[in-house]
C-alpha cells in the first residue's frame, strides 16, 4: 500500500473528534433583573426578582412579593431559544425568544401573540430584560 492510501485508511478509520456538549440552555431559576428596554427605551425594571421552575412554572416578584405568575413552555432548540409565557388569568402566550450565557439571562418578550420576536433586540412591541443569576439562594 502506497503512503497516501495508507494514511487514507488510517484517517477513515480514525474516531471522529467528540462534539462538546452544550450548556442547557434552560431558563430554570432565581433571575436578578439588571435591566430592562421597553419600546426601546431603558426603564426602571419595577421589579426584584424571576423565577422560572422546572415544572413549568414562573413568577415575578417585586420587594419580595408576588406581582404575576404563570406557565412558561420553552424550545431550547430554536435558534434563538423560543419560550411561551402565560400568566394566571391563562390569555394568549406572550412569545418570546430568550438566551442563557452563563449567570446571564437575556429574555425578550413579545407583545404581540402572533408574532415571536425574530431575536434578542428590542423593539416597539418587544420588551427585553437582562437578568443575573440570584446568588442568595
Amino acid at each position: 500500500m502506497t503512503p497516501v492510501l495508507l494514511t487514507l485508511a488510517l484517517a477513515a478509520a480514525a474516531p471522529a473528534p467528540k462534539e462538546k456538549a452544550r450548556p442547557d440552555p434552560s431558563p430554570v431559576g432565581e433571575w436578578v433583573p439588571e435591566g430592562v428596554t421597553v419600546g426601546g427605551k431603558p426603564t426602571q425594571a419595577g421589579t426584584d426578582r424571576w423565577q422560572f421552575r422546572a415544572d413549568g412554572t414562573w413568577a415575578m416578584y417585586s420587594d419580595g412579593n408576588p406581582v404575576a405568575a404563570g406557565t412558561y413552555t420553552h424550545d431550547p432548540k430554536a435558534a434563538p431559544p423560543a419560550a411561551d409565557l402565560v400568566g394566571a388569568a391563562n390569555g394568549p402566550a406572550d412569545p418570546c425568544r430568550y438566551r442563557v450565557d452563563g449567570d446571564t439571562l437575556t429574555l425578550a418578550v413579545g407583545h404581540d401573540p402572533a408574532a415571536r420576536p425574530a431575536d434578542l433586540r428590542p423593539g416597539p412591541k418587544v420588551t427585553v430584560w437582562v437578568f443575573k443569576r440570584a446568588k442568595d439562594r
